[in-house]
């Protein structure tokens, strides 16, 4: 099966015509929760983080994603999901393409659709993957993975211990020990009902050694 490299170099011309490339700075958002998809988002340079958000309202990492891969491809043909959070870890390079011109490129090229069917079912399976880590996570690192997240989603200021204790799925009692642990460590910082990250790359390689 080819790669996406190699079929977004050897689409048809006619498709290659509807290409439109758009360029995403560093921190920036791609794609968000609220919008609706009308479009095909293949990234060809560059990596994105993908968070996903659970029942409990806690947001996830889901993926990070460095050159060729896509977005979008199951919310483009069922418009009641709602996409999940992408933002531009480095700079970006998307190709933004119709929905009528994917179906175009699907009729006219078998390995196109293949390559579509095998993200599908890739997310799928990453997702129900990442679910079951959390779910064997500690309180404490629940309490630092939901609290670094909402740092890298731009809202940690507003995040409360009683919200943090739906999303980590504890009482309270027991996050108040385990941000105070997180504290001790030099993680993070509480001040007057205010978190705030104190050693984001220490978190960043801790959380990646315990969801690896």
């Amino acid at each position: 099966m080819m790669n996406l490299e190699t079929l977004v170099k050897q689409a048809p011309t006619e498709i290659k015509k509807e290409f439109f490339y758009r360029d995403f700075k560093k921190g920036s958002l791609i794609i968000s929760p609220t919008q609706k998809i009308e479009h095909l988002y293949i990234q060809i340079d560059g990596i994105t983080e993908v968070y996903n958000q659970n029942m409990a309202g806690s947001f996830f990492l889901y993926s990070v994603d460095e050159g060729y891969t896509c977005f979008g491809e199951v919310e483009l043909f069922y418009e009641e999901l709602k996409p999940l959070n992408v933002f531009a870890k480095t700079d970006c390079r998307i190709i933004l393409l119709k929905k009528e011109s994917v179906i175009r490129w699907m009729k006219l090229d078998f390995e196109f659709n293949m390559l579509l069917f095998r993200y599908m079912a890739l997310k799928l399976n990453r997702n129900s993957d990442k679910m079951a880590q959390i779910a064997f996570m500690t309180v404490k690192d629940r309490v630092l993975y939901s609290l670094f997240t909402h740092h890298k989603m731009g809202d940690l200021e507003t995040l409360s211990k009683e919200q943090l204790s739906i999303e980590a799925c504890a009482p309270l009692r027991s996050i108040n020990r385990a941000v105070s642990r997180c504290v001790d460590e030099g993680f993070i910082g509480y001040l007057e009902k205010r978190f705030s990250i104190c050693a984001a790359e220490k978190i960043e390689a801790y959380l990646e050694e315990i969801l690896e």
